[in-house]
């Protein structure tokens, strides 16, 4: 890892290089969280507050990354996230 910020003069430039290593937002990882959206599910074991947390990380994630999810569609999205009862 050093070899790839030894030479990083300021600290932006450091956390560009960082985040073009780590945070790349290539196609795959956008499949990937959509498909984590798409099938998450709400435990009954577990607080609402957690999981809406959990789906506006995801959803957050993704407009990072440039794909944007409309409020209709979120609101569909986490309604798929529920049980029946």
């Amino acid at each position: 890892m050093f070899h790839h910020v030894s030479m990083v003069e300021s600290s932006y430039s450091l956390w560009q290089t960082l985040e073009s290593i780590y945070e790349r937002k290539t196609a795959t990882n956008k499949v990937f969280l959509i498909f984590e959206l798409v099938n998450l599910k709400y435990n009954d074991d577990s607080f609402v507050a957690e999981h809406l947390n959990e789906v506006k990380n995801i959803v957050n994630e993704l407009a990072s990354m440039k794909v944007s999810l409309d409020d209709e569609l979120q609101a569909l999205l986490l309604l798929n996230t529920l049980p029946d009862s």
